[in-house]
């Protein structure tokens, strides 16, 4: 399993930005908020996705991390220079580290849930989880458990988009006034 931290510093595509985690405790939300913000980078990050090209990392973009307490998921919300909405991009997650001596953290499975701006859902690395259950990295119940945790946050969203677009909206606004971020 690959370990990722909430920092962003040190990300080679990055000549410079800055990022803010938050220390406050949120009534509708049990984990970690960071905010990262890429004033320079070496190059765009561009995906392809249904055929579509999606630009989610470039110059003047922001990545709203939710690190939640006690799930198997870890979302990452993409806006681009103007403040849209570009990508919510959910890594299903083994465990969740939000007090680690390293900083917040967590245990990827390989398996990620993108939702784009326009509503549309993709599966993603289903062939990386794959490889990594056949090597031996973890059995068969963690195996199920990433598939379980995906297919239920497209379950849950799927038709509520509108919703997750008002709730991240919301603490990227707050992020972002939080930081003392224009």
């Amino acid at each position: 399993m690959k370990i990722k931290t909430i920092s962003r510093k040190g990300w080679p595509r990055i000549i410079s930005g800055k990022e803010f985690v938050s220390g406050k405790t949120y009534d509708d939300f049990d984990g970690v908020l960071a905010l990262f913000y890429m004033e320079q980078v070496r190059m765009p990050l561009v995906k392809m996705m249904g055929g579509h090209t999606i630009v989610i990392a470039d110059n003047d973009y922001y990545w709203m991390q939710f690190g939640p307490r006690e799930r198997h998921y870890w979302l990452t919300a993409m806006y681009n220079r103007k403040r849209e909405i570009v990508q919510w991009y959910f890594d299903i997650t083994f465990r969740n580290e939000l007090d680690s001596p390293e900083g917040p953290r967590f245990y990827d499975l390989y398996l990620d849930v993108a939702v784009t701006g326009e509503g549309r859902y993709f599966l993603l690395d289903e062939d990386e989880l794959l490889a990594a259950y056949r090597s031996g990295e973890f059995g068969k119940e963690v195996y199920d458990m990433a598939y379980r945790t995906a297919y239920d946050i497209i379950r849950r969203l799927s038709g509520r988009e509108e919703e997750l677009y008002r709730y991240t909206e919301s603490h990227f606004r707050e992020l972002l006034l939080e930081a003392g971020w224009k």
